[in-house]
């Protein structure tokens, strides 16, 4: 179980609008209503084809579904609004692992959205299991975020007990990150002795919620850029335009949370290493470099991604990878990840089933798969626990450029993954056969 808000309702679009149009006039809005506090907010439209399915099962293809997800903070996964013909709109947010302020957030934007967009929301056939939506009761919300929270610990305390590692508790994400705890949190791993004390008073656990209090106070300001920090900082130079946008928000969250509450907590010695980064020369950064010098060795550095993680694909496949890689999803879905001289390619591709309806066993996809080395260089087989993966590392020569290539398949029944790895330098050879021999697939929940 978990925390999410899914509205329902309907929408009045202008005479010259079709609902692309809409949306982006919607995202607009919602922009401007978030301009103060979301500082990373971006978009990703999309519109495709679904099935509406008639008493008979027969399948009828309906008009087109226009869709947006927006980013609205790093420890959430994106918030999905939907536009279905004729003039119905769907929101769906998952709240638990952020807190109780980013709930209501969510919930006075909705609201407040509803009038100049033209939105009736359905609040009899919505879901909101803390009542905030229809009620606003602030007590009963975060009496709901603590009940989820005991439980879940409950759960996790159990599985502990019983000899489970590397548990996580409401990461955004499928990835996984090894860690010194008994459960990963969005704002860093917890011990053991936190899951017990939790079980016993869950708001003794109120400490992994990035976002607690209401509005945007100190407290949301330094748990906003410390999600940064854990979830998605690589802890050098940004190399992508989102990276820099996450840098910047953080840095930009922590100088206001020490505006305002000069008390907290700061990550002294990760503040001043990304400041380092922007060459900012004030008395700003010269009190965070003194305060960092004067926590050396004082704790663990903060991060998730300073070491390697694993990587999880939607399809059930995992391969672990350097935390500091920069990654992108392109076009069909393929995954790639980079540094400075090592460049991972991920595609994953889902075998159509044979006529009576069975898996296509995984020795015959990887027989089928094309050849990877053409020839050339080293060729290697795996064959464990019903998968079988082959691979091929020979130097290639692309662009005037010379680098090492080991290109691999890897199958199960039903379910094939390409991994093409490059390097520039022969001494990644080891590196590079790891993260082939990482590759392995567990079914998804």
């Amino acid at each position: 179980m978990t925390i999410s808000l899914s509205l329902k309702g309907t929408y009045k679009k202008a005479a010259f609008e079709d609902s692309m149009k809409y949306l982006a006039r919607l995202s607009g809005a919602l922009n401007n209503y978030a301009e103060d506090m979301i500082k990373d907010f971006h978009t990703d439209f999309q519109e495709e084809n679904y099935i509406a399915y008639g008493k008979d099962g027969e399948a009828r293809l309906e008009k087109k579904v226009a869709m947006v997800q927006l980013a609205f903070h790093p420890a959430a996964q994106p918030v999905m609004i939907a536009l279905f013909h004729p003039n119905h709109i769907v929101v769906n947010a998952e709240t638990a692992g952020v807190g109780p302020g980013y709930h209501q957030y969510l919930c006075d934007m909705f609201k407040a959205a509803a009038l100049p967009l033209k939105i009736t929301w359905d609040i009899a056939n919505s879901s909101d299991p803390t009542g905030y939506f229809a009620n606003a009761n602030r007590s009963a919300l975060e009496s709901v975020f603590l009940r989820w929270l005991g439980d879940q610990c409950a759960d996790l305390q159990d599985l502990y007990g019983r000899g489970e590692r590397q548990l996580s508790l409401a990461l955004p994400t499928l990835d996984r990150f090894p860690h010194d705890g008994a459960v990963a949190t969005p704002l860093g791993p917890r011990p053991a002795s936190w899951l017990d004390a939790v079980c016993q008073e869950p708001s003794r656990g109120k400490d992994m919620f990035a976002w607690w209090d209401a509005g945007e106070g100190g407290n949301y300001y330094l748990g906003r850029a410390l999600s940064h920090l854990w979830l998605q900082a690589r802890f050098r130079q940004p190399m992508t335009e989102g990276e820099t946008a996450s840098y910047a928000d953080m840095l930009n969250c922590l100088e206001e949370a020490y505006k305002l509450a000069p008390q907290l907590r700061y990550p002294w010695r990760e503040w001043d290493d990304f400041l380092r980064m922007t060459d900012r020369n004030d008395h700003l950064t010269a009190e965070v470099g003194g305060k960092a010098d004067a926590e050396s060795g004082a704790r663990p550095l903060f991060g998730y991604r300073r070491g390697d993680y694993i990587s999880v694909f939607p399809s059930g496949w995992h391969v672990t990878l350097p935390g500091v890689f920069a990654e992108q999803f392109g076009e069909g879905g393929m995954w790639t990840g980079w540094d400075d001289s090592r460049t991972v390619q991920i595609g994953t591709i889902t075998a159509p089933p044979n006529g009576d309806g069975s898996l296509i066993p995984a020795a015959e996809i990887i027989r089928d798969a094309p050849p990877l080395g053409m020839g050339r260089g080293e060729d290697y087989e795996r064959n464990e626990e019903g998968l079988i993966s082959k691979g091929n590392l020979h130097q290639a020569n692309e662009d005037n450029r010379i680098f090492w290539r080991l290109g691999t398949a890897s199958a199960v029944d039903g379910n094939m993954l390409v991994v093409t790895i490059n390097f520039d330098n022969e001494e990644d050879k080891d590196w590079a056969m790891e993260v082939w021999k990482s590759i392995y697939f567990s079914p998804p929940q």
